[in-house]
């Protein structure tokens, strides 16, 4: 069957139209592979576990807590942080953000400032949207400057 007028200009509209679609899919897709962006300082370190106290360098340590189990839906992250003279401190500036490392860069969150607490603990909301490992990110700052970077890793 041979086309012509209406026929063959819509069959090229719709070819043209296919193409364009995979050609958007196909940047999507190369868009995913993206890994979020790093700012400069340390390397990231593993954080031990809930409770430890974790050396940040000589004026500075802290500890990490969630308010409950990791699970799907909100979770807060609670940092504690201590001076060299073991008393709680605000001192240092902490940021932190979210992400899946099997899906990296689908559910990265941007960082986020801490919001400081009227006890001085250090919060931040995480979303846990869907079954998995995740992965928090957390950098302490001392002005404009990254001093520690590290990360807590856990499955729901």
């Amino acid at each position: 069957m041979k086309l012509t007028g209406v026929g063959s200009r819509l069959l090229a509209g719709f070819a043209l139209l296919f193409l364009a679609f995979f050609l958007a899919l196909s940047e999507c897709r190369a868009a995913d592979k993206v890994e979020p962006a790093k700012s400069g300082g340390p390397e990231s370190v593993k954080l031990g576990d809930a409770g430890d106290k974790i050396e940040i360098n000589d004026n500075f340590y802290f500890t990490w807590e969630f308010d409950k189990t990791p699970a799907m839906g909100p979770l807060v992250l609670k940092i504690k942080l201590y001076g060299a003279d073991k008393e709680r401190t605000t001192a240092l500036v902490i940021k932190g953000s979210s992400d899946m490392p099997s899906m990296r860069g689908a559910h990265y969150t941007g960082d986020h400032p801490f919001k400081i607490s009227k006890k001085g603990d250090y919060l931040l909301p995480v979303d846990v949207v869907m079954p998995g490992d995740w992965e928090i990110q957390i950098m302490f700052l001392s002005g404009e400057t990254v001093i520690f970077r590290g990360h807590i890793d856990f499955d729901v």
